[in-house]
């Protein structure tokens, strides 16, 4: 059966790395780094060190920058009008890969990251920066799929460990209501809660 516990386990674990990912700006200012010596720069001709290095177009206008943010390696892509950031692509100190994508408005829309432990995970907001859906894969690679209206999660669905499929409705508290699932043979079952999460009845 679904457990309630996992229907948040996305925002809430993985919230830090990829949603908080979504909402983090940024805006350090940047400078080549010194060659260690003389040498190294005979040695290494091809070699770059800087904390920030920004891409413009033939006209001049900024369409791309790779920069050190926080200690934290960072690439951004903007618009044409070399102001609005429409993707990013970073790794956290945290070891948490993801990518951000934004709208011609520059408002986050969408996050995929992949967390140091190897959790995988998707989420996607409206132009209000509402969390609308969110798709995961836990560690033990089992799959949640939740779609969420204004409030929060509505319908969750997910398969277990044990491979077992199930199907949950919550009211809008965020409390389960009904839940179909599949037992490990195969076996059908429906589970209706009321207002407070607490089971009722069960068919069959």
């Amino acid at each position: 059966m679904i457990n309630r516990d996992r229907l948040m386990n996305f925002a809430v674990g993985l919230g830090g790395g990829i949603l908080g990912a979504v909402i983090v700006s940024s805006g350090v200012p940047g400078r080549l780094l010194p060659v260690a010596s003389a040498e190294a720069a005979i040695h290494h001709p091809r070699v770059l060190a800087a904390e920030q290095i920004v891409l413009v177009d033939r006209l001049g206008v900024k369409r791309a920058e790779l920069l050190m943010q926080r200690g934290e390696p960072l690439l951004e892509f903007y618009g044409p009008n070399g102001k609005t950031e429409r993707a990013s692509l970073g790794v956290d100190l945290k070891g948490t890969a993801r990518a951000r994508f934004f709208s011609s408005n520059g408002i986050p829309q969408a996050a995929l990251g992949v967390t140091g432990e190897g959790r995988a995970g998707l989420a996607l907001l409206d132009r209000t920066q509402r969390l609308r859906a969110t798709f995961d894969v836990a560690i033990g690679g089992e799959p949640t799929l939740r779609l969420y209206d204004e409030k929060g999660p509505r319908i969750g669905l997910d398969i277990t460990e044990a491979g077992s499929p199930g199907l949950a409705l919550l009211g809008a508290t965020g409390k389960t209501r009904a839940a179909l699932v599949l037992s490990a043979d195969s076996n059908p079952s429906l589970s209706m809660y009321d207002a407070g999460g607490n089971p009722i009845t069960t068919i069959p």
